[in-house]
């Protein structure tokens, strides 16, 4: 059976085209959305081939010479933190949970790549991988990695550093260098599309205003349509922590929020080996190290994981670590 054409949904390319309209006339850019059959309305669960953006760019890249237009183009998105807020990111607590978020949801949109990430002594690496089974333009892979970079500035990642295959042109160099704004390494010998910084900035804490759960959760079934084998302890865990932060971290309310009943969610828990109140244990543990360690008071951090009683909670703490909250935070000061 053949294989899926690599695509990406509408959603990215009314991205591309509105980043496009920032840096190309109106009349050119028109021209080239007609030429490519790109200009009428879709619906927004259907998905465009990616050889036709690639050839629809690679086409405006020449008419306008500019090899970076691509790169210029996303410069003109919003990735200000506000906008990032308001996104699925706001269900994320540290730097590291948006890196996996962003693999975790990539190919939602796109079928360009895949984003990776390695630990390597004090540094951290993420980086941005082209498909096998397509072959992105330059721009494509530039454009993709500058997105990622630009998140995670508007995060307060510091020390970034860009890692991207030499341009055939040396004076390109120079333009790369006024778009992406930071220290870029350049390789004459290996493709690699990546981002480096110190990996004490992927515990860095991020602090949303308010998390918008029904946007998380048609994510979720969305990924739920496009997956025969579903990862349904996954699904969970990314929504537990936003309804533990309102009280509501019940089977039946994941289940409501991904469209199936309690019973359904439960058994396709139970044949991952992963019941229900198992997540919710091990999502508490998590959490209430995070807010400990950012110096939440122990009331407040007992209801953030869901205990209506502070007591309910130091009791879970010291079966969970063998001490006090309050052991830890007088540890922490002393370090």
């Amino acid at each position: 059976m053949a294989l899926p054409e690599p695509s990406a949904s509408s959603e990215n390319l009314e991205k591309i085209i509105k980043g496009l309209r920032a840096v190309v006339d109106e009349p050119v850019l028109t021209a080239a959305l007609i030429r490519y059959q790109l200009d009428q309305p879709m619906a927004r669960a259907q998905r465009v081939a990616l050889a036709v953006i690639r050839s629809m760019i690679e086409d405006l890249s020449q008419q306008l010479n500019d090899p970076l237009l691509m790169t210029r183009a996303f410069a003109h998105l919003n990735y200000s933190r506000s906008f990032l807020g308001t996104t699925f990111l706001s269900s994320t607590r540290t730097v590291l949970d948006v890196v996996q978020m962003a693999q975790r949801y990539m190919h939602l949109g796109t079928d360009l790549g895949s984003i990776g990430i390695s630990l390597e002594g004090s540094q951290a690496r993420v980086q941005v991988q082209s498909n096998p089974a397509f072959q992105p333009s330059r721009q494509q892979m530039d454009s993709m990695l500058y997105a990622m970079l630009r998140t995670l500035q508007s995060l307060g990642v510091q020390q970034l550093v860009a890692h991207l295959p030499a341009p055939q042109a040396d004076v390109l160099k120079r333009h790369y260098r006024q778009l992406f704004k930071v220290p870029i390494q350049f390789n004459s010998t290996q493709e690699c599309y990546q981002l480096s910084f110190p990996r004490i900035e992927l515990s860095r804490a991020l602090d949303w205003e308010a998390t918008d759960i029904g946007r998380l959760a048609r994510r979720e079934r969305r990924l739920i349509r496009n997956h025969d084998a579903h990862d349904w302890a996954g699904s969970v865990m990314l929504l537990l922590p936003v309804l533990l932060r309102r009280g509501d971290a019940s089977i039946e309310r994941c289940a409501t929020l991904l469209a199936l009943s309690s019973r359904s969610l439960q058994r396709r828990l139970a044949d991952e080996g992963q019941p229900f109140s198992r997540l919710l244990e091990q999502c508490r543990r998590r959490l209430c190290m995070e807010y400990l360690a950012a110096g939440y008071a122990s009331e407040t951090v007992a209801l953030l994981i869901g205990y209506r009683q502070t007591g309910q909670f130091f009791r879970s703490y010291r079966r969970w670590f063998g001490h006090s909250p309050g052991d830890f935070q007088r540890a922490q000061a002393v370090a």
